[in-house]
């Protein structure tokens, strides 16, 4: 399966860029409808244009390209939702050099998700698009999310993500943990069984932990915005290497780093190291075995 990394900011492209993938390793980049052209520009050039910012043993530009998906979400879940219209929102997607673009869902109302997707697959065959359009199904249980599956299915839908799995984290507008471990993996199941997918993609609910959950019902990829706050700061660090206390943590996945390692680095490079090597050592190794 391939992991998505969320990035909606320049500087998530240069730490991802500096990631050192194995040669039969896929990554891909997730992007979103609401961000600045100056990003859009560098997400559609990725990763060609893009300073790594202390190279990492990463493979060349034209070795990346290959080995790199890009999909982009319609930000339902951004500040100002997705209040755009479906051609507006298809030529961000071709701006971006999208290969897959996500249709407005509406977040755990398969009733009004089937109405947008009505919507957005006719916009879709009117016009001359390169992005394949993904469908979302949502629901607030298992029956929901399979009656609308079916019928996105029944509009046209080739490609479909199983979104509406997350929960707010408290006292913040994000959207990052999954509110319900049963459900997903029920749904999964029943998708499986019930309709036997060749692409099947989970929204926002990558984590190394459920990667062999994923693989055993044929998840073609999911994304994970918890990627870039896997670090710790110099000086907590530093505490941690003289306490012995980094054997134990679990945002530091490169374990080996001594005290002279960790003073001969800036607090970015620290930065951009520590996130690297979380998503070397927990996401694309374990993918690759």
């Amino acid at each position: 399966m391939i992991p998505f990394l969320v990035a909606d900011r320049p500087v998530s492209l240069s730490i991802i860029k500096g990631i050192a993938l194995p040669p039969n390793a896929r990554i891909g980049i997730m992007g979103q409808a609401y961000t600045s052209k100056r990003f859009q520009m560098l997400f559609n050039q990725y990763p060609f244009g893009i300073d790594v910012i202390y190279p990492n043993g990463q493979p060349s530009d034209h070795q990346i390209k290959k080995q790199t998906t890009k999909m982009v979400d319609s930000s339902i879940f951004g500040k100002r939702k997705c209040r755009m219209s479906y051609e507006e929102l298809f030529r961000t997607y071709q701006r971006m050099g999208a290969s897959y673009g996500i249709m407005i869902d509406v977040f755990r109302d398969p009733e009004g998700t089937l109405d947008s997707a009505s919507e957005a697959i006719k916009v879709y065959k009117r016009g001359k698009w390169t992005f394949t359009l993904v469908g979302v199904a949502q629901g607030k249980s298992f029956d929901e999310y399979l009656r609308c599956y079916e019928g996105l299915l029944k509009l046209g839908f080739t490609h479909i993500a199983i979104g509406g799995l997350l929960k707010r984290k408290k006292n913040t507008v994000r959207y990052v943990h999954v509110q319900d471990e049963k459900l997903l993996e029920a749904v999964l199941k029943g998708i499986r069984e019930n309709f036997d997918p060749e692409w099947l993609f989970v929204l926002g609910a990558f984590h190394p932990k459920r990667i062999a959950l994923f693989k055993e019902y044929g998840v073609w990829g999911s994304d994970y915005k918890g990627w870039i706050f896997n670090y710790v700061k110099k000086d907590k660090m530093i505490e941690l290497i003289k306490s012995g206390r980094i054997q134990t943590t679990s945002r530091v996945a490169c374990k080996e780093l001594t005290l002279d390692d960790v003073s001969r680095m800036s607090e970015q490079e620290l930065r951009f190291f520590l996130i690297r090597k979380f998503v070397e050592v927990n996401v694309i190794n374990p993918l690759c075995r």
